[in-house]
């Protein structure tokens, strides 16, 4: 916080406000302490130099706000949710390191405790893999750079905030003859990749309660019955970006009619309908090597008839018929719609109360709009274009 003294012969003609927001390393403190105050020293001689009368007196406080960044990315060993590990279909090895990536990728040639750590023989795992393209612990964002390396694909699933759902986090385009699926997980200290054995098992439940075999898109979790017609929908479906199934909560699971003002009657509807001739279309000359439609004939409209309802019924019908009629016909609407306009901008006052009116104003207790109990402050509704009392409403 910076104070200013106000010089004696000039006005204050402009605020100063400075804002300055940045993402800042915790360990690149001092350095950002130090620029910042050289943006001050700056800013000031900027400021003075702008003639506006105020000098630089003192820096009252300096507040320096630091938000720590938390990547996504794999840690150590976290217990898999019931509802997961029930589905028999995800390897979640135990390991104690920052490898749990190494792991997940390298289960796939374990074929008996895949969960155990000591069925894992580490020198093995660089004669499959270069490994040095990542750093440990792997971020998401780096998965890429370890499919590059190693001509693989890697797909990558979360679990909602209950622990019960799979989501899609991350997508390839095409799997390749290696292919892994990875499940991540987190908690409050830590995060852990498990390997996929069987995804169509591990989310099937959680899409369908059918027993019957199922094809399931990893991108939007549609499924079929038909490998075909999963292969048909792809190419669609993968030029959008990974969807999670967001379910309705306790809250807001029953859909509720909530647009009051469609059940009012439209005050002015118009109802048009055009008769046109057809004219043969002559000197058409289409390109034989391109597709095409072959034009012969077109329409031209050469009448209309239209007719205004109002909330006092229908007005007088208006016809045409000559030359120019969708011109003549737009010219009609804007001249409707003018005098509507002025229709709405003189509000009617309501009209007096009839003695059937009173009685129902005292004994009326919901709101006539919506049906809900009316509060203290009730409210007289009436229709600014006829001053008919409608009812009651909060």
């Amino acid at each position: 916080m910076a104070k200013f003294q106000k010089g004696e012969s000039k006005q204050l003609d402009a605020s100063f406000k400075t804002e300055n927001k940045r993402v800042l390393r915790v360990d690149n403190t001092v350095l950002v302490v130090e620029d910042s105050y050289a943006k001050l020293l700056k800013e000031k001689s900027e400021f003075q130099a702008k003639g506006s009368g105020w000098t630089f007196s003192e820096i009252v406080c300096l507040e320096l706000r630091i938000n720590k960044y938390t990547p996504l990315r794999g840690s150590t060993y976290i217990e898999l949710p019931s509802k997961i590990r029930n589905t028999k279909s995800v390897v979640n090895v135990k390991n104690n390191d920052m490898y749990c990536f190494t792991y997940a990728v390298w289960a796939k040639n374990i074929d008996k405790n895949p969960q155990r750590v000591s069925k894992y023989d580490t020198r093995s795992f660089h004669n499959g893999y270069q490994w040095d393209c990542i750093e440990y612990l792997v971020d998401l964002k780096d998965i890429i750079k370890f499919e590059q390396a190693n001509n693989i694909t890697i797909n990558v699933f979360g679990l909602d905030e209950k622990k019960n759902n799979v989501y899609p986090i991350r997508i390839v385009d095409h799997e390749m003859e290696d292919h892994c699926d990875l499940l991540y997980l987190t908690n409050d200290e830590t995060s852990h990749y498990c390997r996929i054995k069987n995804f169509e098992r591990l989310v099937h439940l959680q899409i369908t309660k059918n027993n019957n075999g199922i094809y399931i898109c990893k991108r939007c979790f549609v499924y079929y019955h038909d490998e075909e017609k999963l292969e048909s929908h792809k190419p669609n479906c993968y030029n959008n970006i990974p969807a999670k199934i967001a379910l309705p909560t306790e809250e807001d699971k029953i859909l509720k009619f909530n647009k009051i003002g469609h059940t009012f009657r439209v005050p002015y509807a118009i109802y048009a309908d055009f008769e046109s001739i057809l004219l043969n279309i002559e000197g058409w000359d289409p390109n034989p090597a391109d597709s095409y439609s072959n034009k012969f004939q077109k329409h031209e409209a050469y009448s209309f008839c239209y007719v205004m309802v109002t909330s006092e019924g229908f007005e007088k019908p208006v016809l045409y018929r000559s030359p120019n009629a969708a011109k003549i016909f737009i010219s009609k609407m804007k001249g409707e719609a003018e005098k509507i306009a002025v229709r709405y901008r003189n509000i009617v006052p309501m009209n007096p109360f009839t003695t059937a009116q009173e009685e129902s104003f005292r004994m009326e207790v919901n709101c006539h709009i919506c049906s809900k109990p009316l509060g203290d402050d009730r409210v007289m509704d009436h229709c600014h274009l006829t001053g008919k009392f409608r009812g009651l409403r909060t």
